[in-house]
C-alpha cells in the first residue's frame, strides 16, 4: 500500500509541476481530504433520526441513556465541530487563492492544528462548567470506547 502512495504522489508531482506548486496542491488535497472526512463524519450524524457523533461517544462512555442537558450539550459540541472543519476547509481554500502563499502554509501547518486544540480546551472548560453537576467522565473509558469502535469498523 506504501508503495502505491508513493507511486500516487510522484504522478501527482509531476502532473502539477506547475512552477513549483506540486507541493502545495499535494498538501491542500490533504488537508481537504481530512478535514472533508472529518466534516463529513460529524455532520451526517445530525441529520434527522441519526444519534450525534458526541452523544454517541458520551452515551457509550457511560453505558447508560444520557439526561437531556447532556444529549443537548453532545448535539451542540458535534454541531460546533462541524462548523470548525467546515471553517477550516473555506479558510484553506481562500488563503490559498487568494493570499500570499505563506500565510496559505502558515494556516494549515500551525494554525489550523492549533485552532483545533484550542477548541479541544475550551469546550472542555465549557463542558467542566456548564455539567459540573454530573459525575466526570474517565479518559480511560474514553479510549475504551474509541478501541471499541475501531474494533468494530474493523470488522
Amino acid at each position: 500500500m506504501g508503495f502505491v502512495l508513493a507511486g500516487l504522489t510522484l504522478w501527482a508531482l509531476r502532473l502539477f509541476e506547475v512552477g513549483g506548486l506540486a507541493p502545495v496542491v499535494i498538501g491542500q488535497a490533504l488537508f481537504t481530504l481530512c478535514y472533508g472526512f472529518l466534516l463529513r463524519a460529524f455532520a451526517t450524524t445530525l441529520r434527522a433520526g441519526q444519534e450525534p457523533l458526541i452523544t454517541n461517544i458520551a452515551r457509550r462512555v457511560r453505558g447508560t441513556v444520557l439526561p437531556p442537558d447532556i444529549n443537548r450539550y453532545t448535539r451542540n459540541v458535534t454541531l460546533l465541530w462541524v462548523a470548525v472543519f467546515a471553517a477550516q476547509l473555506v479558510l484553506s481554500v481562500a488563503l490559498l487563492l487568494l493570499a500570499p502563499l505563506a500565510w496559505w502554509a502558515a494556516f494549515v501547518t500551525w494554525i489550523s492544528p492549533l485552532s483545533v486544540v484550542l477548541v479541544f480546551a475550551l469546550e472542555f472548560v465549557v463542558r467542566r462548567i456548564l455539567l459540573r453537576h454530573h459525575p466526570r467522565d474517565r479518559l480511560r473509558d474514553l479510549a475504551k470506547v474509541l478501541r471499541m469502535t475501531l474494533a468494530e469498523a474493523g470488522k
